[in-house]
């Protein structure tokens, strides 16, 4: 089913009671991911297309939720890849824009987008008074464990560049290193984290 035409559980006040009781929200802008990673649900075919709610729906989310529960500490934003849509660049400013209105709010999540390093520090210059860590996904840096896990296709040459970059605009950086991948050794492992 288009998820243009799923209804925003925010919008029609399916979620008030779970935000009044102080749950995070959870947005999402897309659902799917271009990547085919073998180890992420994500990386499946039924969802490895980008499918975009519409921008109207996303700012309209952000605007009840900034409205409604201004005491709201954090936020979450869903997506398998905040950043890699131009237009995510808007939803930061957005975001912004009602961190003003929601004093409250210290922290949103993201997970950035692969191949997009410019845009993800656009964001995180956005954003940075309320994305105080980047956690940027390396799985692993063994180009032959990369390609058995179908990961060969997102540029693992930058990482080094992009924690310094993210360092300098004063943001902590988090990697997601995983254990144990098909064709992954001791070494490998260790030359990963060292």
């Amino acid at each position: 089913e288009p998820i243009e035409t799923l209804p925003s559980p925010y919008l029609n006040g399916s979620l008030d009671k779970f935000l009044a009781a102080g749950l995070i929200p959870l947005f999402e802008t897309n659902r799917g991911c271009p990547f085919q990673c073998t180890f992420c649900t994500w990386g499946v075919s039924a969802l490895n297309k980008v499918r975009k709610f519409p921008i109207e729906r996303v700012m309209a989310e952000l605007e009840y939720v900034a409205n409604n529960f201004p005491y709201m500490p954090a936020w979450i934003i869903g997506d398998a890849n905040f950043g890699i849509l131009k237009r995510d660049v808007d939803i930061a400013k957005k975001i912004r824009e009602l961190r003003k209105k929601t004093p409250a709010l210290k922290h949103i999540l993201t997970w950035e987008s692969k191949n997009t390093t410019e845009r993800n520090f656009e964001i995180s210059r956005i954003m940075n008074d309320v994305v105080d860590t980047a956690l940027v996904a390396v799985q692993t840096l063994d180009p032959d464990v990369n390609d058995a896990i179908k990961r060969g296709n997102i540029s693992q040459k930058d990482v080094e560049e992009k924690i310094a970059k993210y360092h300098k605009l004063g943001t902590r950086v988090q990697t997601h290193i995983l254990s144990g991948l098909p064709g992954e050794s001791f070494q490998s492992q260790i030359n990963t984290i060292a």
